[in-house]
């Protein structure tokens, strides 16, 4: 069973379904940026490798994630294929992917998510 991105997003991704040309974070998530005609909303595709933890965060806005394969889990709960999750800027998180399949999703906030703790300093100071 191959991922499946769905046909609209084809126009802002060079290659939907592949991700080998996407960059890559110094912890091997691999990401590709969306960039909307709404300027006050950003995207990102992610590819996150089975059991790997992202840093802790808020969201000065909204944010809503598209889970398109595998599957992730918070301290609110677990995602998996299909599932869409809406936080507002009250919610902080520490999403943690599938240690069966790793996740691809596609992020979409606005605001500037804001990392804590030491890794999230240098994150924020990033611009990831």
């Amino acid at each position: 069973d191959g991922v499946r991105i769905p046909s609209f997003l084809y126009q802002y991704l060079p290659n939907a379904a592949d991700t080998k040309d996407w960059n890559s974070t110094i912890n091997n998530v691999k990401y590709y940026n969306i960039n909307f005609s709404e300027s006050s909303y950003k995207g990102k595709m992610l590819e996150i490798p089975p059991g790997k933890v992202m840093p802790k965060h808020s969201h000065e806005g909204t944010e809503a994630t598209m889970v398109f394969h595998g599957g992730y889990s918070d301290e609110s709960g677990n995602y998996n294929k299909g599932d869409l999750v809406i936080l507002d800027d009250n919610e902080e998180h520490t999403p943690i992917s599938s240690e069966q399949t790793g996740c691809i999703c596609l992020v979409v906030y606005s605001g500037s998510l804001k990392f804590k703790g030491i890794l999230g300093s240098i994150l924020n100071l990033s611009k990831f």
